[in-house]
């Protein structure tokens, strides 16, 4: 110990309990951990009257219970534990203990008593020259451990957790917990690694020790981690954490322990939001059943179905205006368990999606609702298809703007004429025009539909106005783009192009703007495509400059402003523009040389999104040179993954290029690397991409390719062996 530690060890609060207590205490906490929290706390109020006449003790044991409902989400619950039972007994405390006491307290929930209370319990810290920690050596600690250096700074982490643990601060020893994590980490042992991130509740931690998981490509370790956070993550703070962990590691569970996950989470799922802290618990329960859910067994399926339609959230209705986070997120699991439900539940679940969309939907959740029917019409038969189209559209009734998109889906794109979409262009038009607004002071910018968010800048003779936009209309119109007269279209494109060029404009719409644009690419001829294309030119060749009003979404990463919002970035812009300018010219009976320059260019980029544009532009090419491919092989050994993984996904669609002998050594060389790596992603990219192209593969090759190929169906990820169940 410390010289600081031993002056005050006496008065830990956890010290001048009986050991035999401290003991029964641990395992109480344990218990609780394991999902037993009702037993906990009433063996809890049991050893309450055992120890009625200690003080010491009976503080020790409120403040466990304090604990276990904070970790539970019974924030109000601890507040009262703290103030009814432990409050009344300060005056036969020592001053550290009741510092220690207040901390936890104020911790709670923020409103401006206990935040006022944290601030006094920081200044009488001061005062009595009192630290919980010795914050100075865990700080060289915390320096040093991303330098390796972990050894000699283990002791200093363990007695600062003990430390911690003794005086019963929970900040404290989450602190103690993150660095803890951090040596497991060091020591490849990752699955004490995840246990004290999860103790500590750092995200980012987790986010990074998982990485590592998944990179190790080890279904034991994978295994145990699961194991272990079953075991243990069952208070409801745990729990959320545990959920975001399955939700990442999702494709890299072992098969045959999905049904323990699934059967652990879905047995949440039924729990309603008691406040609004709760909303984000309840969203990422469902956010890893959503995760884990095309893998679940039909009776865990049907299950989690029934519960979704019986949830307060799927059923309430909810004010336009209002956001439910968990309604979305509840749509959104159930797409994915559409794919193993049975007849019974696409039927139900048919009927009841209808009616929150005719009945209870708003315009947060209706484009995740359309998106669910979409799938169940995919995935049903004629009769529930038809029931889904007749009742999204109804004869003599107009159509939501979020339908058009889908009529194609339903056998419904008769009933949206010509001249609807004519309107419909102009009303898009208009607003696009209102994107960007100059507006004299004391006038007010006109309205603007699908508006996500508005920033503005004060000048010298008014305000300039710049909204971010969703596309739901734009994306309707392009679904119907062959029902426009040659003028509607031209103005259309014209306006889409005099907004992604606009140098007041936000990245963010530029971007948007150009994705939809290559849905037009089909209907553009003569001197419109022309037009277009040169525009596109000034875009790519341009360098990134910066717009002189508002910051890019990395700058504002940097900035220290509190709220923040994606405004885009020149470089996204850019690369969609280079996609969308091959997209368009491979419609002309030949593609221009400039163009594939262009692409060749862009394939050597330092940039790896520009990289990454550049390979997904090769997509467009029938004829492409020798350079263009040979860029192409290259790019399947990137440095970076998601520009590899690009690569890969390009080259899977060429099954009409002619590759060399030399080209398919190279490609095989490439697959066979990909396989090696611990990303999950690019090595299903490969897998997918090894699919497609080995009904061509010459003969001298076939029995390397078996090989990669059997390795590829034994990944320890499900979305890499998927590949070839498709």
């Amino acid at each position: 110990m410390t010289n600081q530690e031993q002056s005050h060890s006496e008065k830990h609060l956890l010290e001048q309990v009986d050991s035999k207590l401290r003991l029964q205490m641990i395992e109480l906490r344990l218990h609780a951990m394991k999902g037993d929290l009702a037993k906990s706390l009433a063996n809890i109020a049991r050893l309450h009257e055992i120890h009625m006449s200690c003080s010491v003790s009976r503080v020790a044991l409120c403040m466990l219970e304090a604990e276990l409902y904070d970790l539970n989400y019974q924030e109000q619950e601890a507040i009262d534990c703290i103030k009814n039972s432990v409050i009344p007994l300060m005056g036969k405390l020592a001053p550290e203990i009741r510092l220690v006491v207040e901390f936890n307290l104020s911790s709670l929930k923020l409103n401006s008593e206990l935040v006022n209370l944290r601030y006094n319990v920081i200044d009488q810290k001061r005062l009595i020259d009192f630290n919980s920690l010795d914050y100075q050596r865990l700080f060289q600690a915390n320096y040093n451990l991303d330098f390796g250096r972990h050894s000699e700074y283990l002791g200093v982490i363990w007695q600062n957790y003990r430390r911690a643990f003794l005086q019963g601060c929970w900040s404290e020893q989450r602190l103690c917990s993150r660095l803890l994590s951090k040596i497991c980490l060091t020591q490849r042992n990752l699955n004490d690694a995840v246990h004290h991130a999860l103790l500590s509740r750092d995200d980012k931690l987790c986010n990074e020790i998982l990485a590592g998981a998944i990179a190790v490509r080890s279904s034991d370790i994978i295994r145990g981690v699961v194991q272990r956070l079953i075991n243990t993550a069952n208070l409801r703070k745990h729990f959320r954490f545990a959920c975001k962990i399955v939700e990442m590691i999702a494709d890299e569970i072992p098969d045959d322990i999905i049904p323990v996950v699934g059967q652990w989470i879905i047995s949440r799922a039924k729990q309603e939001r008691e406040s609004e802290i709760h909303s984000d618990y309840i969203s990422d329960i469902w956010k890893s059943i959503s995760a884990i859910g095309h893998r679940l067994p039909s009776i865990l399926a049907s299950n989690a179905i029934s519960i979704a339609l019986a949830h307060t959230a799927f059923r309430e209705v909810i004010p336009e205006g209002c956001f439910c986070p968990e309604r979305r997120e509840i749509l959104s699991a159930l797409t994915q368990l559409i794919s193993v439900a049975n007849y019974e539940e696409i039927q139900l679940l048919a009927e009841q999606v209808v009616e929150l969309l005719c009945s209870r939907s708003n315009n947060h959740d209706l484009p995740t609702a359309v998106d669910l029917l979409s799938k169940l019409a995919y995935f049903a038969n004629d009769r529930i298809r038809n029931f889904i189209s007749a009742s999204l559209f109804p004869e003599g009734k107009p159509i939501h703007i979020a339908l058009v998109q889908v009529a194609q889906n339903f056998d419904k794109e008769d009933v949206i004429d010509a001249q609807q979409i004519h309107q419909l262009s102009i009303g898009v038009i208009e607003n696009l025009h209102r994107q960007v607004q100059f507006v004299p002071y004391g006038s007010q910018p006109e309205p603007v539909q699908e508006c996500l968010y508005q920033h503005f800048k004060n000048k010298s003779d008014g305000t300039l106005y710049v909204h971010a936009t969703g596309t739901i209309g734009l994306f309707a119109v392009a679904k119907h783009r062959h029902k426009l007269s040659p003028e509607a279209l031209c103005n259309l494109v014209d306006a889409i192009m005099r907004l992604a060029i606009d140098q007041e404009n936000l990245y963010l719409n530029r971007e948007s703007l150009l994705v939809v644009l290559v849905q037009f690419k089909d209907v553009m001829f003569g001197e419109l495509r022309k037009r277009t294309l040169t525009t596109l030119r000034q875009i790519v060749s341009c360098s990134d400059s910066e717009s002189n009003h508002f910051h890019t979404s990395n700058q504002s990463n940097e900035s220290r402003e509190p709220f923040r919002f994606d405004t885009g970035d020149p470089v996204n812009v850019k690369a969609v523009a280079i996609v969308a300018i091959a997209s368009i010219a491979s419609t002309m009976k030949t593609f221009p040389v400039a163009i594939s320059l262009i692409i060749q260019n862009a394939i050597c980029d330092a940039n790896p999104r520009i990289r990454s544009a550049a390979y997904t532009a090769t997509r467009s090419l029938r004829k492409p040179s020798d350079g263009i491919i040979l860029g192409l092989l290259v790019g399947l050994r990137d440095p970076d993954d998601n520009a590899a993984s690009y690569a890969f996904g390009a080259i899977s669609d060429q099954i009409e290029w002619k590759l060399s002998l030399n080209h398919w050594q190279i490609f095989l060389m490439a697959v066979s690397l990909a396989q090696q790596t611990g990303a999950p992603s690019l090595r299903r990219h490969a897998a997918h991409a090894l699919r497609n192209l080995k009904q061509r593969c010459p003969s001298q090759f076939q029995e390397q390719l078996r090989t990669i190929e059997t390795a590829l169906k034994c990944d320890t990820s499900y979305l890499v062996r998927s590949v070839f169940q498709e």
